[in-house]
């Protein structure tokens, strides 16, 4: 959920109908209730082998309608983004004005406002903002942000593939929660280091990546988030609820920058201390989801409730004989790789997911590039960080327009008047949206004034979703049981990309600096080149046979996979 991610960010990151009060747990779920979650030796032995069991019909893990739940998802989505986009700007600000005190009490003494004794928390005040775009400063704090970026990503990289299979025995909601709170952990640090900038080294704040061992941090979280929708989704709805999330998403970068741009006005502390009052209150409304792991969407409920009707016989383990000795090193690591062979098997079982994951490392690409946009738009054009804000704050309004209304109505063109499937839809899409990504940062790099800056984001603009609509698609070509994996293994591959991007772009960004401003837009050439090479892989996917029309029933699809 950090930046201008889809989730997806989120990253989304970043992706209904109504039922009955009582929802009824599907089949697999039963199985999977008995199977992991039953204790080894039960509490009344006094059960016959083989005894009877009829399992309750109303599922307590949700009593909320599915549309209910999906609403509370947007809310705390865009919430929590509203948190991160509040304070992102106000944290580059603090930055670069640390930066640029030390760089001119070194350089050029006269250029500071007040001694070293007197500045406030971040040298806020100490500098004009206007002497603080030379090549040096800038440099520092987007290196400072790229690193952590890396940083933030090796923690989740470890443990996003266990947060996911947990996620898929637990529940979704302790992963969330848990991952809120790391969020309010990581900014509470970094805001303490750059408060007593004076006695701590600013690259302190990389210690902040740690919160990622709770929760596999944000690309788990969005993950996770995303695969709550598709729990309260069926095939019809799924899409349209992913680009509803991104336009949630997108209402709060057009809401959170402007207004962290006039808090900065008073001072940057504000809105940067605001934001951790808004994740409290994200966590405190999460808090109010039902767990929705084994949930059935009311199009399936009655052949839920008519397979959960039916007795099922759960035979009661001897103590005796369920009590085995200690499986050896070679043993446990012989069945966690057979494990981890049997979970991930449709990754390879079908080579399109491969290049569908493509969209997601390029969406990641541009969260990076994005990172650099802020300072891009400031240095090119000599103005301030909340002046260049406001500017790009546009394009975000516009990214809710182009997800409400521009992809919803292209969809229902493509489906009434074309005849086109649900997955042929979404595939259709996305790989246009590719073709316009790849155009507009490309000319994001060449821009040299306000008016075409803007024009040139408001081309990326139309390419935004591409990723909701990828990620709606690959969900369809995967069974059910997989899509939780699925999510995480994009989540590791999104990790992957921003940690190598995020430093990349910053070099980038550097070495356009270093070679004067004809070369200022080198980050966004190559963000560019990136879509377009994305934009032929897509167009190398197609449909196979039985997928390009009405969905099939989950067991027929578990058949043919």
């Amino acid at each position: 959920m950090a930046h201008e991610r889809e989730p997806e960010s989120l990253h989304v990151s970043s992706r209904m109908r109504c039922s009955s009060t009582d929802s009824m747990v599907s089949e697999s779920s039963v199985t999977k209730l008995h199977d992991e979650r039953t204790p080894l030796l039960q509490r009344q032995s006094s059960h016959a082998l083989g005894e009877v069991e009829h399992l309750p019909t109303d599922d307590s893990t949700t009593t909320l309608r599915p549309r209910a739940i999906l609403i509370l998802i947007l809310i705390v989505i865009a919430i929590f983004t509203l948190g991160d986009t509040i304070s992102d700007t106000p944290q580059k600000r603090i930055f670069e004005s640390i930066y640029c005190y030390k760089y001119w009490e070194e350089h050029d003494p006269t250029k500071l406002l007040v001694s070293r004794e007197n500045v406030g928390p971040g040298a806020i005040g100490g500098v004009e903002e206007k002497w603080c775009k030379v090549a040096s400063v800038q440099a520092d704090v987007a290196m400072l942000r790229g690193w952590q970026i890396f940083f933030d990503g090796i923690p989740s990289l470890l443990v996003a593939i266990p947060f996911g299979i947990l996620a898929d025995r637990i529940g979704r909601k302790p992963i969330v929660m848990l991952g809120i709170f790391s969020f309010i952990l990581r900014i509470s640090w970094m805001q303490f280091v750059c408060w007593f900038w004076q006695a701590l080294d600013l690259k302190l704040v990389w210690l902040s990546a740690l919160h990622g061992l709770m929760s596999g941090s944000s690309p788990v979280v969005t993950a996770i988030a995303i695969t709550i929708t598709s729990d309260v989704t069926d095939d019809r709805s799924r899409a349209t609820s992913f680009l509803f999330i991104s336009a949630s998403n997108m209402i709060m970068y057009f809401v959170g920058p402007p207004l962290g741009a006039l808090l900065m006005i008073i001072n940057p502390w504000i809105p940067y201390f605001l934001s951790t009052l808004i994740y409290i209150i994200a966590a405190l409304l999460f808090s109010l989801i039902p767990e929705t792991l084994g949930y059935t969407h009311p199009d399936l409920e009655q052949s839920a409730r008519d397979r959960n009707s039916a007795p099922i016989t759960t035979p009661i383990p001897d103590p005796l004989t369920t009590i085995t000795a200690p499986l050896s090193l070679r043993r446990r690591l012989i069945s966690t790789l057979s494990t981890f062979h049997t979970s991930t098997s449709f990754l390879y079982t079908d080579l399109r997911i491969a290049l569908l994951v493509l969209p997601f490392v390029a969406i990641m690409l541009a969260g990076d590039a994005g990172e650099i946009l802020l300072q891009y738009a400031s240095t090119r054009f000599s103005i301030s960080y909340a002046t260049a804000t406001l500017y790009i704050s546009i394009t975000a309004g516009c990214k809710v327009l182009v997800l409400l209304l521009l992809y919803p109505f292209a969809g229902h063109v493509l489906t009434s008047r074309l005849n086109y499937s649900g997955l042929r839809k979404d595939l259709t899409l996305a790989r246009w949206s590719m073709v316009v990504a790849a155009l507009g940062w490309t000319l994001t790099g060449f821009t040299t004034s306000i008016p075409t800056f803007i024009a040139a984001e408001l081309l990326v603009t139309l390419s935004y979703g591409g990723t909701s609509l990828t990620r709606s698609f690959v969900t369809g070509i995967v069974r059910k049981t997989d899509v939780a994996k699925l999510y995480t293994f994009v989540s590791v591959v999104e990790t992957v990309a921003l940690m190598a991007g995020a430093p990349a772009m910053a070099g980038l960004w550097e070495m356009g600096l270093r070679a004067g401003e004809a070369w200022y837009g080198l980050p966004f050439w190559v963000q560019g080149a990136v879509y377009a090479g994305v934009a032929v892989a897509i167009w190398g996917v197609g449909l196979r046979k039985g997928e390009d029309g009405e969905r099939e029933e989950e067991g027929e699809r578990e058949e043919r996979v």
